[in-house]
């Protein structure tokens, strides 16, 4: 029995998948590893089944977003530890065996999350607070931004934390983190309807509401090259309303029906004059970035507007 499952969800991330996968075999802890490919076409499969015989493959043949691949994997597991792991992150020597010691040694811990660096070895943000409506108020008349010292304007995107010192946190990206596989099968796996989104923070809140900590421990340190699934939501409308469908679902969850309908008016509200001035700054610019934040806007507005007729309707 190893003492740790890797889980790896890949897409079309073939040079990135194998990189990771080297830096695995450079640690020294038992684990067993499973890549869930999502229906990849660029020789991801290939090099998987020629090079790496040892892994675990689950083979989809459509791209299943994030939430169920890595339940299917996790259903099959047999570590005492779950290391969610994306393909873009590169496990630093000995990152992994600190965080495996850090929940043997504190057993009211659920989730441990390492340091997350750019490639350039510059400290990314990986923790985050829960978000409310509250939060978003924040976010969306730049409160967050104006103060981002401040731990009430602040709270959600915790631009105040300083990501050097070992703390309790209420929520560690799960671009690496490692989880008690115990903890996961008594509280439930992610919920497969936050397929892209808000995933990994609903697992947290629920731990929290069990009891369960999480933990952001700086001694163990994953390189992160990240921004690989940021582009699709300009460019493609499904992934752009999924996301949003995501929220929803994530508030209707937790705090009700009307929290949604007051979340989509605040969307409304908050995107609309964004919408017209993106718009009037087009007409004067070429410039893609603009194009990017009017389209992003105006989708916003029509998404909103669009899902308050609907819900009026139910």
């Amino acid at each position: 029995m190893p003492d740790v499952t890797i889980v790896i969800v890949n897409h079309n991330r073939k040079d990135l998948l194998r990189d990771c996968l080297n830096s695995i075999e450079e640690n020294d802890v038992s684990v067993e590893v499973f890549v869930v490919d999502n229906g990849s076409n660029d020789g991801s499969v290939e090099m998987l089944e020629d090079a790496y015989r040892w892994i675990h493959l689950i083979r989809n043949r459509n791209n299943e977003r994030f939430a169920k691949p890595n339940n299917d994997a996790i259903r099959r597991a047999s570590g005492r530890y779950i290391l969610l792991l994306n393909n873009d992150a590169i496990l630093r020597p000995g990152s992994l065996r600190e965080l495996v010691s850090y929940l043997e040694a504190h057993p009211d811990v659920a989730m441990v999350g390492p340091q997350l660096l750019n490639p350039d070895g510059t400290i990314q943000q990986s923790c985050h607070g829960f978000v409310s409506l509250r939060t978003h108020f924040f976010d969306m008349v730049l409160l967050d931004r104006l103060f981002p010292h401040s731990r009430y304007f602040a709270a959600a995107p915790m631009t105040y934390f300083d990501y050097k010192t070992e703390s309790v946190v209420d929520h560690v990206m799960a671009a690496a983190v490692l989880v008690r596989r115990d903890v996961l099968l008594k509280i439930g796996l992610f919920d497969e309807q936050l397929s892209v989104y808000y995933n990994d923070l609903d697992l947290s809140y629920r731990m929290a509401q069990e009891g369960w900590k999480s933990v952001f421990l700086p001694a163990a340190k994953v390189t992160h090259y990240g921004g690989h699934t940021a582009k699709p939501m300009m460019d493609d409308l499904t992934f752009f309303r999924e996301q949003y469908e995501n929220i929803f679902h994530y508030y209707r969850k937790h705090f009700g029906k009307r929290t949604v309908r007051i979340y989509q008016i605040m969307l409304l509200v908050g995107f609309l004059p964004r919408a017209v001035w993106w718009s009037v700054l087009s007409l004067f610019s070429r410039s893609e970035r603009i194009s990017q934040m009017r389209t992003f806007a105006l989708r916003t507005v029509q998404l909103a507007l669009s899902t308050l007729i609907d819900g009026e309707k139910e």
